[in-house]
């Protein structure tokens, strides 16, 4: 059976909702963003706007899932050879550079993803995604061989997690570049996980 290409309306107009919510996000904050605000902004009607984002945490879970693709993009598909630390160091150091390159809508991001319980659904996705390359790591080389994929994997995201949580809680002014705190953090669980 073939599957239908989206509609491009559709896509059009979830392009200019998210596009919309990211900008009131910045420039208001999350919670004080209602879908309505995002409706106007992006000049659709607000029962387009919830057909395509039923609230406005979908927008934040969104978010979350295309920075994910973001980082994957700058990875690239495994190969033979794929050295899986060079991968994992890659992939954090992609998801720092999104925040750095925009700090507020970030921060603002984090905090409707947080209230939209974006860590218990996008969490699988991700903590999959890395454990199923340290399990090729450990066949492959540059992770122990001991090394339980889920474990580790669980603790780089949860590590990720509090580094963000961290970096948003510190005021803007203040706040130093994430980039760095993610790479200390890869090469700290990744000397844990290499073969000795």
């Amino acid at each position: 059976m073939a599957t239908r290409a989206p509609d491009p309306r559709g896509v059009r107009s979830r392009e200019l909702l998210y596009d919309a919510a990211t900008a009131l996000f910045a420039e208001h904050g999350f919670a004080a963003t209602t879908m309505e605000d995002v409706a106007r902004r992006a000049g659709l009607s607000r029962r387009t706007a919830f057909n395509h984002f039923p609230n406005k945490g979908h927008l934040a879970v969104e978010w979350a899932s295309r920075r994910q693709d973001a980082a994957n993009a700058a990875v690239g598909e495994p190969g033979p050879g794929d050295h899986v630390p060079d991968r994992i160091r890659v992939w954090f150091r992609a998801l720092g550079e999104l925040a750095d390159a925009d700090p507020v809508g970030t921060e603002q991001m984090m905090l409707g993803w947080l209230a939209a319980l974006g860590p218990v659904r996008h969490r699988t996705t991700a903590a999959q995604q890395l454990a199923g390359w340290i399990d090729r790591g450990r066949d492959g080389g540059g992770i122990a061989a001991g090394t339980d994929p889920d474990t580790a994997a669980d603790l780089l995201f949860d590590a990720y997690l509090g580094a963000v949580q961290r970096w948003c809680a510190v005021p803007a002014g203040r706040r130093g570049p994430l980039t760095p705190v993610l790479e200390a953090l890869v090469e700290q669980a990744m000397a844990g996980l290499s073969p000795r």
